[in-house]
């Protein structure tokens, strides 16, 4: 919808329905076209429904705005709290739709306080799996208070809250060959990301190497293979990530073998096996997203290179653990 500048203005989980596997948004009735090169259409109204609106949509109806400006990043701030929802089971990241027992202004409900000023809570993201710290940077993007510093759909569609193991194996191989160490670009996203950063390297002088202590047949193995990676670079783990990718998995030596089934928790049989088949491309990255890119130990990676410094305000990630 939004490639072809239309804002449905109504988004909610009951407007998303199933046609066998895939996903369709229904009712367009409040829908608008921009035209041009406009970014905003003038309504008779703000539109949406209660508990599925932008602060700034909120804020008119509550306000009694005779017409309202929508603009597409309405959608995007919605389709956040959809994310949220879906993920979570049925949760809202504003709050339960508690009614007070009086009413101000319209405002019936503690959650839609909480929508129209910015206080959500993405903490429930932490139950529902390890790989949840880049769908929570994502959604902290898209409900933000500012419709300004929410996401446009190209940058939500791309990012890697939604990318599968192999997307995030080859775009950590790409990042390999084309951030170097010490570079102007690099120190300003180290600068941008300096909370993200801290997550990622942690308080020892190893750095991020110490997150391996509890693997230390892999630990063992990265420091013998000839490579010395320093763990207090971001770079580095992106060059042991492309190392283990390329060269772990056609153990030659018994020590390569029990590092290669530590990292995957399977025998080095039965990964020898799996390498012989079509779907060895797909078992090597899932084996390298369960044991790097989990949220125990490097998720944060994949924003920190996929994000533009020269697009992103402060450190953005929000901490689900």
């Amino acid at each position: 919808l939004h490639d072809l500048n239309i804002i449905h203005r109504d988004l909610k989980p009951a407007n998303i329905l199933f046609k066998g596997n895939v996903l369709k948004i229904c009712d367009m009735g409040q829908s608008r076209i921009l035209l041009g090169s406009s970014t905003a259409v003038e309504t008779g109204s703000n539109g949406g429904t209660l508990g599925w609106m932008s602060p700034e949509e909120l804020s008119a109806n509550i306000a009694g705005q005779v017409s309202f400006e929508s603009r597409l990043s309405g959608d995007i701030h919605t389709a956040g709290s959809i994310f949220f929802f879906v993920l979570t089971g049925g949760l809202h990241a504003f709050g339960p739709r508690s009614q007070t027992v009086h009413t101000v202004n319209g405002d019936w409900f503690d959650q839609q306080t909480n929508i129209r000023n910015g206080r959500f809570n993405l903490k429930p993201l932490a139950q529902t799996g390890e790989f949840v710290a880049c769908a929570a940077d994502l959604m902290s993007r898209m409900l933000s208070k500012d419709p300004k510093r929410r996401p446009e759909i190209g940058a939500v569609v791309s990012h890697p809250a939604l990318w599968n193991a192999e997307t995030k194996l080859r775009h950590c191989t790409d990042w390999h060959k084309s951030w170097e160490r010490g570079t102007p670009a690099l120190q300003r996203r180290l600068k941008v990301h300096a909370g993200l950063v801290q997550r990622l390297l942690g308080d020892r002088p190893e750095g991020w190497l110490a997150k391996l202590e509890s693997h230390p047949l892999v630990l063992e193995q990265l420091r013998a293979d000839g490579r010395h990676y320093d763990g207090r670079e971001v770079t580095e783990l992106l060059r042991a990530i492309r190392n283990v990718a390329e060269h772990w998995f056609q153990p030659r030596t018994p020590q390569e073998q029990v590092a290669l089934e530590s990292l995957t928790g399977r025998s080095a049989e039965e990964v020898r096996r799996g390498q012989a088949t079509e779907r060895a491309a797909t078992e090597r990255a899932e084996a390298i997203e369960r044991f790097f890119l989990r949220d125990s130990t490097f998720a944060e990676l994949l924003v920190f290179f996929s994000t533009s410094s020269s697009a992103d305000g402060p450190d953005t990630v929000f901490e689900v653990r």
